[in-house]
């Protein structure tokens, strides 16, 4: 279920765990299926306003810094969170981190490319018969979605018996 609570709540909830402690504190959330529902065209997520007004003011507390991890690239979370202060984008699942006082990508990650794009020719050529089933090819990394895959029907292969 995505995070829909009102701002006063989420400012009571990090109070209750920060408090007025001076160590610092790294608050981590995932984007898609968390904050935001899984949609079937990813490109018409963007974080709602009423959270992406209580994480942006999160973004200013003292001691406390926000982060959003993705399997999206790390600039394309940040535009669709659209935050008002500074903070942390491990996109890739963390293969790429960019933040206000960060840039990094795993060393040689580029490089990997041609392996990776063979793997993910594989497997798209595996899941053509799933209905519903995808892959989606993000240049750097893959992510095989079924979470709008239809129930078998006969002898219709089943994505997560085939796996």
């Amino acid at each position: 279920m995505p995070l829909d609570l009102p701002f006063s709540v989420i400012d009571d909830i990090v109070t209750e765990i920060v408090g007025d402690c001076m160590q610092p504190v790294l608050l981590l959330t995932d984007f898609d299926g968390t904050l935001r529902e899984f949609q079937t065209d990813p490109v018409t997520v963007f974080l709602p306003g009423k959270c992406r007004t209580a994480l942006s003011t999160l973004t200013g507390r003292r001691n406390l810094s926000v982060g959003i991890v993705s399997g999206r690239r790390a600039a394309d979370v940040r535009l669709r969170t659209a935050f008002f202060g500074p903070a942390y984008y491990p996109g890739f699942h963390g293969m790429e981190i960019d933040g206000p006082d960060i840039g990094f990508e795993v060393p040689q990650l580029a490089t990997r490319r041609t392996l990776l794009q063979k793997v993910a020719n594989s497997i798209a050529s595996t899941i053509t018969s799933l209905s519903g089933v995808f892959l989606k090819n993000k240049d750097l990394s893959v992510a095989l979605h079924f979470r709008v895959a239809l129930r078998p029907i006969g002898n219709e292969p089943n994505v997560r018996s085939g796996w």
